[in-house]
This record gives C-alpha cells, structure tokens and sequence, in this order.
C-alpha cells in the first residue's frame, strides 16, 4: 500500500501557514513610537535642527556640499531629495523608530529619531 504523498489535509496546512505568512507581509505589526517622537539633524556632530514627527513638514537644507530635502510624514522622517553622488540616504527610506537614523556621509548628515518611547528590544547585550 503506497502512501500519498499530499493529501487534502496536507493542503490546507499549506494554505493556513501561507495565509499566515502573507498576513504579516501586508500588515506589519504595530509601528512602535512612530509619531511620538523627534527627527534630530546634526552635521558634523553639531546639532542644526529638530523636526516633531507628528507635524508633517518638508525643509531644504541648502547650505551642505550637496543639497538635500528632509520630508516628516505619517510620524516618519527620511531625505527625499539628495544631490549626492551615491544617494544612499535616500534609498534608506522613511525612518521613525526610537534610535533608527538615515546617514548622509558627503555631507556628514545624520537623522536621528528620538523619543521616550521603547524601540521593542526586550533586551540589549552590551
């Protein structure tokens, strides 16, 4: 007697675990402090401006080597526009998580989101 190798309830374990797996694709979980925070810009280790992410804003920021655009929308901050060669910090998209930055190395740009809130690490190994 041969066993087959997939049968009806095979499938529909197959289709439960996909629909699973699919769910959390398309509705990511919970966006932590999103909103609740602040978009920190420094240059060169100085700090020159801070954005509230609850307040949808779009600055220019002319006076780097390479001209860019900050953008704070829906509780996120990213640069969208750059003038860079390489754009890196644009392609590193919105951020808007306690400690989660968007780093311009030509012009030594950083963007730092901080806030009270907790970033979901349960734990930190130092």
């Amino acid at each position: 007697m041969e066993r087959k190798l997939t049968t009806a309830a095979d499938i529909i374990i197959i289709a439960a675990a996909a629909a699973v797996c699919a769910a959390f694709i398309i509705f990511p979980a919970v966006k932590d402090s999103a909103g609740s925070g602040t978009a920190v810009i420094t240059v060169d280790g100085s700090e020159i401006m801070r954005l509230p992410l609850d307040k949808d804003t779009e600055v220019e920021i002319d006076s780097l080597r390479y001209p860019l655009t900050v953008t704070v929308k829906d509780g996120r901050a990213a640069v969208t526009e750059c003038g860079c060669p390489s754009g890196i910090c644009k392609k590193t998209g919105y951020v808007g998580r306690n400690g989660e930055t968007v780093i311009c190395l030509p012009n030594r740009l950083i963007i730092e989101i901080v806030s009270d809130e907790k970033n979901g690490a349960d734990l930190t190994v130092g």
